[in-house]
């Protein structure tokens, strides 16, 4: 089979665009390394991702200006899109490179065959042939797959579906004298409730159907006429050579059941991911991790091990996080961020972020909702958590302590030290200079002549910093928006509009202050971005 690469594409990250579609045709790319040259299934994937890559593809901030004087039924409205906020959290980059390395090393371990007679396939309820099937290339059964491990909240099942929309699920291979060819990169399954074996393959059946966008469940039929679980295990075992499956991704593997009989009979997909070659991918908690891989033999196939839940644990990240959300406010009065009030809300939310996110926006629909407008306070925040979320707070902080009991540091001196984790992953530095970033290029964005724009902005910058004169990107920005917007400067080149933006500057207080214990980031973040430029 031949095929010829893509000169077209200048970015083979973003190859099928940022949200791919269900199927692409295949953009082939060359290889990184000599051994994967020739195997369109690895030069068809997108390329593995870099730091900057993640951050701006992860970074999901708040769309636009919230309503603080507007209609109290609109104001509940905008609220709720504050759990659409996401952040690049310190795992991501583990979590890209391990799947990345998965679905390469799970490509190598087979090989590709030219069946004699075609096999038929409906997707999209048509039929099609194929005459290329897949089959274990052989070799040692090691893990191929990650396993991202966490306790409820932390950002596991966000963070696998930011990564999923950059791969196509299906990719469409044509190659001439062989046809066509449907692969499969990944399958996502939700675990079900109490499910036994028998229902997890039948829900990776039903998984596939959705793929092939069959209406008619063909796959999940068939699957549950196999009376045993050793012919079900062998029904998917089939699917995953014919589709040329990557990777099967196991979600909410907490809702398994774990009972004697059933962790034993788990066995037979560990002999399924042993045979085909196809990636694992486990998600779910620290306990229900260790009741599915108890057994010494099966724990070697769970892959790399990632703990989702660092990063709850380290206080510079948490102040900037936490910062970034409070930036979407619709208090009349802008809150002051003090280190009581960041000390009240990481001992509700254990710095976990969907409870970052859940307090914060009870706080605001209080807010919105009461006649008297309270002040952000930590009696205020205690209050709040207490009658919107009871127990939250200490459900919370024991699960974390729970995941951590392998850890070899205690919670309490993670929690109270300012340094960053040792894990792979971003620094809390990297996170604030992301946001930052962010920020500007959005209020430049808005700015008339935004090329000019940034040119003043960097040249004030470094003349200021030449001069050491402290003012932060978001006072640089009040004053380039101020001076770039008067009618009087509508004509202006950059050299004048620097000297009249620095003119500006030196009629306001600098920025500089002393530090607090929690180092204060004035990010303002993308949101407060929007704030500026609406």
């Amino acid at each position: 089979m031949t095929y010829e690469y893509n000169t077209g594409t200048s970015d083979p990250i973003f190859k099928y665009g940022r949200e791919s579609e269900q199927v692409e045709p295949a953009i082939y790319t060359p290889a990184i390394i000599p051994l994967d040259r020739g195997n369109p299934f690895i030069e068809a994937l997108p390329s593995p991702m870099d730091k900057g890559a993640i951050l701006s593809s992860y970074y999901k901030p708040f769309p636009f200006k919230p309503s603080i004087d507007g209609d109290e039924n609109v104001q509940r409205s905008e609220i709720q899109l504050l759990r659409d906020i996401r952040f690049p959290l310190p795992f991501i980059p583990q979590l890209e490179k391990g799947f990345s390395d998965a679905l390469y090393l799970s490509y190598r371990a087979r090989n590709r065959t030219q069946v004699e007679v075609p096999h038929e396939i409906t997707i999209n309820d048509e039929t099609l042939t194929q005459a290329v099937s897949f089959r274990s290339a052989g070799g040692a059964d090691t893990g191929i797959g990650v396993s991202l491990l966490g306790i409820g909240g932390c950002g596991k099942s966000a963070a696998i579906e930011t990564m999923l929309s950059r791969y196509p699920q299906m990719i469409l291979h044509r190659w001439k004298g062989t046809g066509e060819f449907i692969q499969i990169v990944w399958l996502r399954v939700v675990t079900p409730v109490n499910a036994n074996l028998s229902d997890l393959f039948i829900s990776i059946a039903m998984a596939l159907d959705e793929a092939l966008g069959n209406m008619h469940p063909i796959h999940e039929r068939m699957i549950r006429k196999q009376k045993s679980i050793g012919m079900k295990a062998d029904y998917i075992a089939k699917a995953i050579r014919l589709f040329g499956i990557g990777a099967i991704i196991l979600d909410e593997i907490q809702n398994l059941d774990y009972s004697a009989n059933q962790t034993s009979s788990f066995s037979s997909l560990m002999t399924i991911i042993n045979t085909t070659k196809v990636a694992l991918v486990i998600v779910g908690t620290d306990e229900a991790f260790k009741l599915l891989f108890r057994k010494q033999y099966i724990l070697r196939r769970a892959g790399e091990i990632i703990n989702a839940s660092n990063y709850c644990l380290n206080m510079k990240q948490f102040d900037t996080m936490m910062r970034c959300i409070m930036s979407v406010s619709w208090f009349r009065k802008a809150p002051e961020i003090t280190e009581d009030i960041l000390k009240a809300l990481y001992d509700e939310t254990s710095g976990v972020i969907d409870r970052m996110i859940t307090v914060w926006s009870e706080i605001q629909l209080d807010y919105v909702t009461s006649k008297e407008k309270p002040e952000l306070s930590p009696q205020y925040i205690r209050q709040i958590s207490a009658e919107k979320r009871p127990f939250m707070s200490v459900v919370t902080k024991y699960a974390l302590e729970d995941s951590m009991l392998n850890e070899t540091q205690d919670l309490q001196t993670l929690a109270e030290s300012s340094a960053d984790p040792p894990a792979a992953g971003f620094s809390s530095e990297e996170l604030r200079h992301m946001a930052q970033s962010a920020m500007t290029q959005q209020v430049i964005a808005s700015i008339k002549r935004p090329s000019i724009a940034s040119t003043v902005f960097t040249r004030v910058k470094n003349n200021l910093i030449e001069n050491q004169k402290e003012y932060n990107d978001q006072t640089i920005l009040d004053a380039l928006k101020h001076v770039m917007e008067l009618k009087s400067n509508q004509e202006a080149d950059v050299i004048e509009l620097v000297q009249k933006t620095i003119r500006y500057l030196s009629k306001k207080k600098s920025d500089k202050r002393p530090k607090s214990r929690i180092e204060a980031y004035d990010l303002g973040a993308f949101s407060k971005a929007q704030n500026i430029s609406q």
